[in-house]
């Protein structure tokens, strides 16, 4: 046994391709269609318009058109959270619906909230975002070009794509650096659900 083991974390990320089948995609995709969207530069009411350009919906709580894709998010963060992740889990900040139109972007960003600016209100004291999920709502090469996902966990000139088709959800520690790159045509959808838990220790 190597000791660097028990010294050493390695971030870890996977991308489950088959948990939701195409319709259970597509009822997701086209229940989001319905919520009422704005405008996904802003930020606690701030303009962060050149960081992300992307229109925005949420999902709070479950109610009876949502349940089961809480229940389904359920087993799947369970499941690798025990034989991935492993960390200290308590549920939902909220789900997020986001369209990426032509030249829509999010840089390089954490999921977690850090050293945030006075003027921003938005803390979470006594928990933190730990798990970040993504499920892909359609498909790139066909729905959409461009839009890639990234990752950074070492230099930003040398970023990893993350290759995720419509139905793939993608999990990977909210304390990741990632960003989606530009658009270039076609519209880009993507659920995205934040678990929360203590503070890391």
């Amino acid at each position: 046994n190597n000791p660097l083991d028990k010294l050493l974390f390695f971030p870890s990320m996977h991308v489950d391709n088959g948990f939701f089948s195409p319709e259970e995609t597509d009822m997701i995709a086209n229940y989001c269609s319905t919520l009422p969207i704005g405008k996904g530069g802003l930020f606690d009411g701030n303009d962060i318009y050149n960081t992300r350009n992307a229109k925005t919906a949420f999902i709070n709580s479950p109610d009876n058109n949502t349940r089961w894709i809480y229940e389904k998010l359920n087993t799947l963060i369970g499941y690798y959270n025990d034989t991935m992740f492993g960390f200290d889990l308590i549920g939902y900040d909220y789900l997020q619906y986001t369209e990426y139109d032509v030249t829509g972007k999010h840089e390089f960003h954490m999921d977690v909230a850090m050293n945030t600016p006075s003027n921003i209100s938005y803390r979470i004291n006594e928990h933190l975002r730990k798990l970040t999920i993504v499920l892909m709502l359609n498909q790139q090469g066909v729905d959409f070009e461009g839009g890639d996902f990234q990752v950074n966990l070492s230099e930003e000139r040398l970023p990893a794509t993350i290759n995720m088709n419509k139905g793939n959800v993608l999990l990977l520690p909210s304390f990741i650096l990632h960003r989606v790159t530009p658009v270039t045509s076609g519209l880009r959808k993507t659920l995205v659900a934040w678990v929360i838990g203590p503070k890391f220790k």
